[in-house]
């Protein structure tokens, strides 16, 4: 009876392990992330490293490589969706940048427009004053310019002259208004007033050197076409570009 017991013994100790169906199936169902299938290597190494019989080494060796191969698929799309990931924020940044520069171009676009346009309106605006000035005729434009000196200060009626001047109809008439300018202004200088800003403007665009604005306007500006008005007096930048 012991020799029967004995040899059934050595029959069980030599039969070969059975596969670890346990591992694989719970491997299968849990090795989902790149951590989870990680521990699942750590564990068929350790049992290849404590294995006492060929088969269940070779068993733990099997488990390890299976391990193994899902823990690389699992790396592999962890880089996959890092590298999509990165694409992805490249091809944004690439959109958000065209989209600016799409943006830049059209305000740049929408503000030239807006240029063109106030420039055509100052100009059709100006046409239509020059237009108005040349229908008032020889005496309306008289009117105008003594009317601009009895409103505004004499700084602000150069241009209304310069105008004036423009629209004459030829140049008896323009002689005509210089005349009315310099005796429109000296009657304002000789009054008491405040001292005028600005300087004394020649009608050939030039500031007089030697008359200011308010005072004595014989003989100012007799070679430069007679006195057109007062000017703003350049800014202290301005006058050392112009030196």
């Amino acid at each position: 009876m012991s020799t029967f017991w004995g040899w059934a013994a050595i029959v069980v100790a030599c039969a070969p392990a059975p596969a670890d169906d346990a591992f694989q199936k719970r491997l299968e169902k849990e090795c989902a992330t790149e951590e989870a299938c990680r521990a699942f290597t750590n564990e068929a190494e350790n049992r290849a490293r404590r294995c006492r019989s060929e088969e269940e080494c070779q068993q733990a060796q099997r488990d390890a490589a299976a391990a193994n191969a899902q823990l690389s698929e699992r790396i592999a799309e962890r880089e996959r969706a890092q590298a999509q990931a990165q694409s992805d924020r490249t091809e944004r940044a690439k959109q958000d940048r065209e989209t600016q520069d799409r943006e830049v171009a059209e305000y740049a676009t929408k503000r030239q427009e807006q240029r063109q346009e106030r420039e055509r309106t100052k100009q059709e605006a100006s046409a239509r004053e020059a237009a108005h000035r040349r229908f008032l005729g020889p005496e309306g434009r008289k009117k105008e310019l003594v009317a601009c000196y009895d409103s505004r200060p004499p700084i602000d009626c150069a241009d209304t002259v310069a105008k004036l001047l423009a629209a004459a109809s030829d140049d008896r008439e323009r002689k005509a208004l210089i005349a009315l300018n310099e005796k429109t202004l000296q009657r304002l200088f000789d009054k008491p007033h405040e001292p005028f800003a600005g300087q004394l403007l020649c009608c050939d665009g030039a500031v007089s050197e030697t008359c200011a604005c308010g005072g004595k306007l014989k003989n100012c500006c007799a070679k430069r076409g007679g006195v057109c008005g007062c000017a703003v007096p350049p800014a202290p930048g301005d006058q050392a570009a112009n030196r």
